[in-house]
C-alpha cells in the first residue's frame, strides 16, 4: 500500500527579514498576482497527482507573526477555489495547530482529519483516506467469504504547510499517514479472518484443532498491527529530524509528540479507523513529564535555530546552490583553505576598463561576498592569505587561474563584502581588534587584485609586490563583523560622472 503527501511553503509572494526571534512575514505584490500564483500552483499539483487536491494550513491565526499571512492565505484560497467547478474544487482546511494541539495530545488533529477533512475530500469523489493498494483476491468460503478487491490508485494529494514546513507539518503528516494506515489495515482484517476461518474449517474436517489456531492468528494480527504503527511513528520522528537538520541546522521541534513510548496501543481491526485518537492520549503523570522535557528540549533547539538562521544560513545556502546548480560568475569551486566558507560572486559585461567611459556605455561589475568564519590575519598582511584571495577573485570573475588566462576583460568596478571577520561569540566581540583584521584583509585584497588584473611593473600603491595595483579603494564600510570595500579602476576613479553614479 502507498500514501503520498506533499509539503511546501505558503504558495503566495512573501518573505521574512530581520534578526528578530520570530520575524513577521511581509506580503508582496497584489491580491490578483497572489491569486494567479496560487491558481498556477494548484494546476501543477492536479496535473501531477490528480484532480482532488486538499490544502491544509497549520498557521496560527492568533500569533502576531503568523496571523496576517494565515488570513491572507485563507482569503486568496477561498477566492481561487471558489471560482473552480464543483467537481474539481480544491478544499481549503485551516487548522491552528498551536491552539488545538496541547500537552502532547494529538486527538484534536485526528478528530479534524476524520470529521472535517475526510468528509470534504470524500464528497469531492476521492477515496476515503487517500490509500491505494494492489488487487486483493477473494478469500474464504460460504457466509464468511470476502469478495476480491480490484486495484485502487490514489487520485489526489493533501498539501500541508505551516510557516517553515518542518515541525508542525511533520506531525500533521504523520497523523494523516496514521489514518491512512488504519484504513488499509481495516480492509485487510476481514480477509485475514475469512482466510483463517477457511483453514480452521479444513483443519477441523481433518480432525485438527482449527478453532484454537484461528484465535491465535487473530491475536497475532492485532499485536503485529500495533508494532507496525509504532515503527511508522518512529520513522516519522526520524524523518522530521533529518529534514530539520538539513534545512534548519538543528533537530526538529515537537519531536516528543512522536517519541513518547506507549502512545500507540494495540488495536483491533473493528476500530482501526478510530483508534489513532485513543492511541495518542498519554497518562497524566507520563504526559506531564514528557511535555516538560519536550518544552526544554524545544527551547534549546529554538535558540540554536535562531543562531544558525541568522549567522550560518548563508554558508548552507551557498553549499546547496553549488550542489544544485552553478552560480553566476563561477567556473569552479575555490580551493579549500583556512579562510573558511566558499564565496559567491557575479559579473556583468561592458567596455574595456582603460577606455574613456561616455554616456550610454556599459559598466562591468564584479560583486562577491565571503563568510570567512572569523578567520584571517590578526594584523598586517598575511602572505599565505593572498593566494587564497587570488583564487577567490579568479573563481568569482570566471577565470580558471591557469597560465594567467582571462576569458573576459577586467571589471570597471569591484564590490567585495565579508561576513564574520570576527568570530561571533562574547569573547571575540569584547576583545577582537576589528580594525587590524579589516586592514589585513584589505591588503590581501589589494595584492590579489594586482596579481589577477594588474600589469607586471614596479610595485604600486596597493602593496602588490611585483604587479601594479590597477584599482583604488574609494569607499569602505564596517559594522563590527561585516565589511564592504568598493574598488574602482584607477583610470576611472577620478571620473566625476562615474563616481556620482556609484
Amino acid at each position: 500500500a502507498a500514501f503520498v503527501q506533499t509539503r511546501g511553503s505558503v504558495p503566495l509572494y512573501w518573505s521574512q527579514q530581520g534578526m528578530q526571534y520570530k520575524p513577521r512575514p511581509t506580503l508582496h505584490r497584489t491580491r490578483a498576482q497572489n491569486a494567479a500564483a496560487l491558481a498556477k500552483h494548484l494546476a501543477a499539483l492536479k496535473a501531477t497527482y490528480g484532480t482532488t487536491v486538499g490544502l491544509l494550513s497549520l498557521l496560527s491565526t492568533s500569533a502576531p507573526e503568523e496571523a496576517e499571512l494565515a488570513r491572507t492565505y485563507a482569503q486568496v484560497a477561498e477566492e481561487v477555489c471558489g471560482a473552480q467547478a464543483d467537481s474539481v474544487r480544491t478544499p481549503f482546511f485551516a487548522f491552528d495547530f498551536h491552539r488545538h494541539v496541547k500537552a502532547g495530545n494529538l486527538s484534536p488533529m485526528y478528530s479534524y482529519a476524520t470529521e472535517v477533512m475526510e468528509a470534504a475530500l470524500g464528497a469531492s469523489g476521492s477515496l476515503p483516506g487517500f490509500w491505494s493498494s494492489p488487487a486483493l483476491p477473494a478469500v474464504g468460503v460460504g457466509a464468511g467469504a470476502v469478495d476480491a478487491v480490484p486495484p485502487q490508485s490514489q487520485r489526489g494529494v493533501i498539501r500541508v504547510n505551516c510557516l517553515d514546513c518542518l515541525d508542525r507539518t511533520n506531525i500533521a503528516q504523520f497523523c494523516l499517514a496514521r489514518l491512512a494506515l488504519a484504513h488499509q489495515l481495516s480492509l485487510l482484517k476481514p480477509r485475514l479472518s475469512a482466510l483463517v476461518a477457511q483453514h480452521a474449517a479444513a483443519a477441523s474436517q481433518a480432525g485438527g484443532a482449527g478453532a484454537g489456531a484461528a484465535g491465535v492468528a487473530v491475536a497475532g494480527w492485532e499485536s503485529e498491527c500495533a508494532r507496525l504503527a509504532e515503527g511508522m511513528q518512529r520513522c516519522w520522528a526520524e524523518n522530521g529530524h533529518a529534514m530539520s537538520q538539513q534545512y534548519a541546522g538543528t533537530a526538529s521541534l515537537k519531536s516528543g509528540l512522536l517519541r513518547t513510548s506507549g502512545t500507540v496501543e494495540a488495536e483491533s481491526a473493528s476500530d482501526a479507523a478510530s483508534s489513532p485518537a485513543a492511541a495518542s492520549r498519554l497518562t497524566a503523570a507520563a504526559g506531564m513529564a514528557q511535555v516538560l522535557t519536550s518544552k526544554l528540549t524545544d527551547g534549546a533547539h529554538s535558540l540554536q535555530r535562531y543562531y544558525v538562521s541568522n549567522f550560518k544560513d548563508d554558508v548552507r545556502q551557498q553549499a546547496v546552490d553549488r550542489l544544485l546548480a552553478p552560480l553566476p560568475g563561477f567556473s569552479a569551486a575555490p580551493s579549500p583553505s583556512s579562510a573558511g566558507a566558499a564565496p559567491t560572486g557575479g559579473s556583468a559585461g561592458g567596455s574595456a576598463p582603460g577606455a574613456a567611459l561616455g554616456p550610454g556605455q556599459t559598466l562591468r561589475f564584479l560583486v562577491a561576498s565571503w563568510n570567512v568564519n572569523g578567520k584571517g590575519p590578526a594584523r598586517g598582511e598575511h602572505p599565505a592569505l593572498v593566494s587564497v584571495v587570488v583564487e577567490w577573485v579568479r573563481s568569482a570573475w570566471g577565470q580558471d587561474g591557469a597560465g594567467g588566462e582571462q576569458p573576459v576583460e577586467p571589471p570597471h568596478v569591484i564590490l567585495f563584502g565579508m561576513q564574520e571577520l570576527v568570530a561571533l561569540d562574547v569573547k571575540h566581540a569584547l576583545t577582537a581588534d576589528v580594525a587590524s583584521r579589516v586592514e589585513g584583509w584589505r591588503l590581501a585584497m589589494c595584492a590579489a587584485l594586482a596579481t589577477v588584473f594588474g600589469a607586471e611593473s614596479a610595485a604600486g600603491a596597493g602593496g602588490a609586490g611585483g604587479a601594479e595595483m590597477p584599482y583604488e579603494c574609494v569607499e569602505e564600510k564596517n559594522m563590527f563583523g561585516v565589511q564592504s570595500w568598493l574598488f574602482v579602476h584607477a583610470r576611472h576613479s577620478h571620473q566625476p560622472s562615474l563616481c556620482k553614479y556609484l
